[in-house]
C-alpha cells in the first residue's frame, strides 16, 4: 500500500513538474516571440521620433521612461540566462562549502570584482580616503548622504576609484550617487558601469566624463525607481 502510494505520489509530481516546465517554456517563447516583433518594428519608431513634432514632450517623456524600465528589464533577463548555475557552481563541494557559498555573489561577480580590486579600479576605505583627502569622518558623512557608496567583498567595504579620478567631476559622481538613493552598492556599481540605450549606447560614466550630468541624473532616479 505505501509503495502504490508512493509511486502515485512519484507519479502526480512529475507531472506537476512536467506542467511547471512547458508553462515557463511557452512564458519564454511568448516573450521572445514578443522582443522580435519589437525589434523588427525599431526602425519604423525611429523614424517616427526623427519627423519632428508628431510626438508631443510629454508622451515623449513617458516613453522614455518605459524604455528605461524595459532597457532594466532586458539587461536583467541577460544576467540571469548567462549566469553559472547554482546546481553546476556547487558540483564537487563538500556541504560546508556549499553551505558557506550561500548568500554569496555569483562566481562570475566574485571574478570580476577580484579583477576591479587587483587592477585599483576598487579601493579599500584607507585608500579610498587618502585618494580623496578626506578624513574617516568625511568618509562616514559621504556614506550617510549616499554621495559615495561601496560594495561588500571578501569581508571589506571596496569603493569606486573613479571618485578620484580627474577625468570626472566628483561633484558630479556624488550627484549620482546621490540620485540612485539606498540602492546596494553592487547594484550603483552596476549602474555607472553598464551601457545604456538611452545615453546612445555610453555607459553613465562615460556620460559623466562628457558633463551629462541631468541625463545621468534623471536616469539613476528612474533605476532606483525601478528597483
Amino acid at each position: 500500500m505505501v509503495a502504490i502510494l508512493s509511486a502515485n505520489t512519484l507519479k502526480r509530481s512529475t507531472m506537476t513538474n512536467a506542467a511547471v516546465e512547458a508553462k515557463a517554456e511557452r512564458t519564454l517563447k511568448t516573450f521572445f516571440d514578443e522582443a522580435r516583433s519589437l525589434n523588427g518594428t525599431a526602425g519604423q519608431v525611429k523614424k517616427a521620433f526623427r519627423t519632428g513634432g508628431v510626438v508631443r514632450h510629454a508622451r515623449k517623456r513617458s516613453y522614455l521612461q518605459l524604455l528605461r524600465r524595459l532597457e532594466r528589464t532586458i539587461h536583467e533577463i541577460a544576467v540571469e540566462i548567462d549566469a553559472e548555475p547554482k546546481e553546476e557552481a556547487a558540483a564537487g563541494s563538500s556541504p560546508r562549502a556549499q553551505a558557506h557559498e550561500v548568500g554569496s555573489q555569483p562566481a562570475a561577480v566574485r571574478a570580476k570584482l577580484d579583477s576591479m580590486v587587483e587592477r585599483g579600479e576598487l579601493l579599500a576605505s584607507a585608500q579610498f580616503a587618502v585618494a580623496l583627502g578626506w578624513t574617516r569622518q568625511a568618509l562616514s558623512k559621504a556614506l550617510a548622504a549616499n554621495r559615495v557608496f561601496y560594495v561588500d567583498f571578501k569581508g571589506d567595504r571596496y569603493f569606486p576609484a573613479f571618485f578620484a579620478d580627474p577625468a570626472y567631476q566628483r561633484s558630479q559622481l556624488e550627484a549620482a550617487s546621490k540620485a540612485l538613493g539606498d540602492l546596494p552598492g553592487g547594484a550603483k556599481l552596476q549602474f555607472f558601469l553598464n551601457r545604456r540605450g538611452s545615453l546612445s549606447g555610453e555607459t553613465p560614466l562615460a556620460a559623466l566624463a562628457q558633463g551629462k550630468l541631468q541625463k545621468v541624473k534623471a536616469l539613476a532616479e528612474d533605476f532606483s525607481e525601478g528597483r
